[in-house]
């Protein structure tokens, strides 16, 4: 067994150490483990798949490099937290993928908590990240970005899960570039409990989100002697202010199951002031089952004393119906322009 060193400091100053240890891969081949602990440097593809076997840190003022084609499988529920710079940077044919040993497996995701500016996801996979835990650990399945603003750019974010918010993103604080990636077939919701944001979660965040694909996500909850709501099948924005541009929005639905409110079964909008232009919100709906008490409103939009500006945007084909907007204001505070 070898021992490679990567420039990395725990609080005691000493060296992480990875350990080449030749084990079973998903391939069958040699694989790089990566104990629990701090990590930085450089992970590189000659060295590649790596085999996460605890929580992993980038502390704050080191940089992870991972190189194009590199592979990393979390053997259990670990996260890769990052406080430092991230800078994971594929390309269309070779790229970083984040994943579980196996389709049984889940790990908590990427972990931004007050990341300075400059860290980098580009044309890598999420996949299979379940947010379960206790709050904080409720919310964003593949990504969760706190405090920070990260650029997240032709990625693709799929299967994954939480049980509160945000299936594949939960952002908070955030002013996040989130470009050409394919958010797809993410979840929330656990049952009683009320549920956020299938594909995304933002709170007090002012993100922008442009050529996105956003699809076949979903928000589901179920009542009993509850009412619990689910809101946002694809994206949940409460005191945020995102900008939407040019992103295709579409097959998403938020679903209710006895006593519940489903609203929005694209997007739900809890005050703020967002803008979209040129975006295609098509064939969303928000399902309500029957009950006592249910709610299903919005199909494509649901705004709850939000402002939005609506230019030159498609909303075609969402049931019950397109857009419902909750105010008390002036009847003029959502501007639908083409």
């Amino acid at each position: 067994m070898n021992k490679i060193e990567i420039s990395a400091s725990s609080a005691h100053r000493a060296s992480v150490l990875l350990f080449l240890a030749f084990v079973s891969s998903a391939a069958g081949i040699a694989a790089t483990v990566i104990p629990g602990g701090e990590v930085a440097g450089r992970w590189d593809a000659s060295r590649s798949p790596y085999r996460v076997q605890g929580d992993i840190t980038v502390p704050a003022g080191q940089t992870l490099t991972i190189e194009p084609g590199v592979e990393i499988f979390f053997e259990s529920w670990y996260s890769l937290s990052v406080s430092g710079t991230l800078d994971a940077v594929g390309t269309a044919a070779d790229p970083i993928l984040f994943t579980t040993v196996d389709p049984d497996t889940h790990w908590l995701g990427v972990r931004f908590i007050g990341a300075p500016d400059g860290s980098r996801l580009t044309h890598c996979i999420i996949e299979r990240g379940q947010a379960t835990g206790a709050a904080p650990l409720d919310g964003g399945g593949g990504l969760y970005i706190e405090g920070s603003d990260p650029v997240i750019r032709h990625c693709t974010l799929r299967n994954n899960f939480a049980k509160r918010s945000g299936g594949a993103i939960h952002l908070e604080d955030s002013s996040a570039t989130l470009s050409n990636n394919l958010i797809v077939n993410n979840s929330v919701g656990a049952g009683a409990g009320s549920a956020f944001g299938g594909a995304i979660y933002m709170r007090n965040s002012s993100p922008t989100l442009t050529g996105n694909t956003i699809r076949e996500n979903s928000v589901s909850v179920s009542g009993s002697y509850s009412t619990p709501s689910g809101l946002g099948g694809a994206i949940y924005a409460r005191s945020s202010d995102p900008k939407l541009k040019y992103n295709v929005i579409t097959d998403n639905v938020a679903s209710g199951h006895l006593n519940s409110n489903v609203r929005g079964g694209a997007i739900y909008f809890y005050y703020g002031s967002p803008e979209l232009i040129g975006n295609t919100i098509s064939d969303n709906r928000a399902d309500n089952g029957p009950g006592v008490y249910q709610i299903a409103e919005g199909g494509a939009l649901y705004g709850y004393y939000a402002n939005p500006v609506i230019v030159n945007t498609i909303v075609w084909n969402n049931l019950p119906e397109e857009i419902w907007i909750k105010s008390g204001g002036p009847p003029n505070l959502t501007e639908i322009s083409y």
